[in-house]
């Protein structure tokens, strides 16, 4: 927040389905769910360093409500995502979903009222991962994984080419405002975006085999190799640089520096070649949970 205060957003009572379960932060109301048989739910709440909890809310349905992601913009409003399933009742603003996670998107003030948000829904459902970012001039987007189709509140669906697809879609303070897709027959993982060239954003993530992103598209891989992709603030693909080696590559994390410069960090299973660099593997295990940590920074 512009005044220095904090948020914390996460899940209470998660797996606790038909068992008595609540939280309490500080002297704020206690958080219960609406019923014993509900599953865990969602929750965001501000922390003042001086004087402590500020206020809670929760975010829930009878099913579980998983926070995806969050972010304060440069006015102080929350950006809250989660994903959820069937029927999500927000202060009289339903969200529909499925029988598989979906992802709803919600604009919080800074004091916890509920302003407004619009869901995407998949039968086939969402991946745990991706997340919000923003460009150089605050447009606000957000990307994720999907498999099978995902259909957007008034805007359209998208079918995926095989396995699990990428999503970026731009939406405002109402309502989306468009959707990209990007992907092939195998396996595409985002983690999340960050601020790129220009009006850009980039994703980034892992990707199996041969994918499309618009005119650019990848060769085969050996596992999965590591990707960056640009996107313009009007929706057009604009750039693909891969990653990779015989092993298992992955973009994790990126943080935009002030003086432009990305910095990433990821895993790999083997060595490879990031840039000019050789990085070794430093074990002898090779599969995935024989994975290595880098981080490197791009200008």
């Amino acid at each position: 927040m512009s005044d220095g205060d904090f948020f914390v957003a996460w899940t209470f009572c998660l797996g606790r389905a038909g068992l008595q379960c609540n939280m309490t932060l500080g002297s704020l109301p206690t958080l219960d769910k609406d019923d014993d048989s509900d599953e865990g739910n969602a929750y965001i709440a501000r922390y003042d360093i001086q004087t402590g909890w500020q206020w809670a809310v929760s975010i829930s349905n009878q099913q579980e409500v998983l926070m995806f992601d969050m972010f304060v913009d440069a006015t102080d409003q929350i950006h809250v995502s989660v994903l959820f399933k069937e029927i999500l009742d927000m202060n009289q603003t339903i969200f529909a979903g499925g029988s598989q996670p979906g992802v709803a998107v919600m604009m919080f003030n800074e004091f916890g009222v509920f302003n407004d948000g619009f869901a995407a829904m998949s039968e086939g459902g969402v991946e745990p991962f991706g997340g919000f970012c923003q460009n150089s001039v605050g447009d606000t987007f957000i990307t994720f994984t999907f498999i099978g189709e995902v259909a957007f509140d008034e805007i359209g669906s998208l079918e995926s080419n095989g396995g699990g697809d990428i999503v970026v879609a731009k939406y405002d303070e109402s309502s989306w405002l468009w959707l990209q897709q990007a992907g092939g027959t195998g396996d595409e993982l985002v983690n999340g975006c960050v601020e790129g060239n220009g009006l850009d954003i980039q994703v980034f993530g892992a990707l199996e085999g041969n994918a499309s992103f618009g005119q650019d598209y990848t060769e085969t891989t050996q596992w999965f190799d590591a990707f960056q992709a640009d996107i313009t603030t009007n929706g057009a693909w604009n750039g693909l640089n891969v990653e990779g080696g015989p092993g298992y590559e992955m973009f994790n994390a990126a943080y935009r520096t002030s003086t432009g410069s990305a910095i990433y960090a990821g895993v790999s299973t083997y060595g490879f070649t990031l840039g000019q660099e050789m990085l070794v593997d430093y074990d002898y295990d090779t599969g995935y949970y024989g994975t290595d940590i880098f981080v490197g920074e791009q200008k």
